[in-house]
């Protein structure tokens, strides 16, 4: 195909100015930042996987010992391990890392905890 040629007269030009302008961080006030509710001081988010499972496992040691690690605790992990022994106190949390957002819990706890998160999560 050969370009066409297009005369000046039939170009317009519409200029529409500025579509959208940055306010200054002086005019943002705190409320309106994000996160502003402080999520993680008393909150927490557990993401189901990609198809569709909680992150609970079941981890079996060298000397043959049980635990259930719940992985990929977003927010207060405190919290959430306070909840839990609110829900069933009858289980024994073993550690707790704050830093990878893992509890992990003594015995093979699995079908009782997804049972717990698909009922209150």
């Amino acid at each position: 195909m050969r370009p066409s040629i297009i005369s000046n007269t039939s170009l317009k030009i519409i200029n529409k100015g500025t579509l959208y302008e940055f306010s200054s961080l002086s005019k943002i006030s705190v409320s309106q930042l994000p996160n502003y509710n402080n999520f993680g001081n008393g909150n927490y988010l557990i993401q189901k996987s990609n198809f569709n499972h909680w992150p609970i496992y079941k981890k079996i040691s060298n000397s043959n010992k049980v635990i259930t690690e719940i992985k990929k605790i977003r927010g207060d992990i405190t919290q959430f391990k306070n909840d839990l022994l609110k829900i069933e106190p009858s289980l024994e949390i073993e550690s707790v890392n704050l830093n990878a957002g893992i509890v992990n819990i003594k015995g093979d706890q699995v079908t009782k905890i997804k049972t717990i998160f698909s009922k209150y999560i």
